[in-house]
């Protein structure tokens, strides 16, 4: 089962239906999904394809593998201009470069119902302390497109809570095609670890653009470092996430595909 999986990911590859590869496969055993894994990140496999995403549920079996488009790519190119504008207006300083880590590695080591897990974030950022990196990310987003939103809420669940609360924020971008037309509409729901455990949830309203004035949401220094956070911050300090500047990608790259924002 495992190599007909592998040749129609492959296909898919090859043929350019990139952008969601896998979305039917369920019931999947941690065997069989090992195996399509580790042949996709092998270089001397034949089904070997570099960039690809990948993610296994171990409580559904579901299996899914994403080779990014450039929409898909939008909410994530936004996240990491954040953490450049942090910079540029000196809320951290160059010498904090070393405490965070920006990329996306694959992630094995998940815990409670979803042991057994794997997942590859499309952005995350993870805290350094003492030049070791954490074990998990603090900050994590994950965008869809062709993914359905119960599905993409359930990536948000394994970081929140299969990490048990070492993740302290995840963003879950979603895009979508409006009334069927050749609208795309896009929001953005921000989900916070609370102490105790509690999760809350606020959805922001990309395309349509609200009428009422928005409030940008925000991480803290706390959050981005995890509760390290370095002596000369104030672990309090709000790192704004300009919503417009996110409404600018989507629209451009929802014209570049030739559709229109809702």
């Amino acid at each position: 089962m495992a190599e007909q999986i592998l040749w129609a990911i492959k296909r898919a590859m090859q043929t350019g239906s990139r952008e969601f590869l896998i979305n039917k496969h369920s019931d999947l055993t941690p065997a069989v999904s090992t195996q399509i894994l580790d042949s996709l990140s092998d270089k001397t496999s034949k089904f070997y394809w570099p960039g690809c995403r990948v993610q296994f549920l171990s409580p559904t079996g579901y299996l899914k593998v994403i080779m990014p488009t450039h929409l898909h790519e939008c909410p994530t190119g936004w996240l990491r201009q954040c953490l450049n504008l942090w910079y540029a207006q000196q809320i951290l300083r160059p010498e904090h470069t070393a405490r965070i880590l920006d990329n996306i590695a694959t992630c094995t080591e998940f815990e409670g119902k979803f042991a057994g897990s794997v997942k590859t974030p499309d952005v995350a950022f993870t805290p350094v302390v003492e030049g070791k990196h954490y074990r998990y990310p603090s900050v994590v987003l994950e965008s869809g497109w062709r993914e359905s939103r119960k599905k993409l809420l359930l990536d948000g669940d394994l970081w929140n809570t299969g990490t048990l609360g070492a993740v302290r924020v995840v963003l879950l971008c979603k895009a979508f095609t409006k009334n069927r037309g050749n609208r795309v509409g896009a929001d953005l729901t921000m989900c916070r670890n609370l102490k105790g455990g509690e999760i809350c949830r606020r959805k922001i309203s990309i395309f349509p653009v609200p009428e009422a004035v928005e409030v940008d949401p925000f991480i803290t220094v706390d959050e981005l470092f995890a509760g390290s956070c370095p002596m000369d911050l104030d672990p309090e300090t709000h790192l704004l996430l300009p919503i417009q500047n996110l409404r600018t990608a989507f629209k451009r790259e929802i014209l570049a595909c030739g559709k229109r924002p809702a």
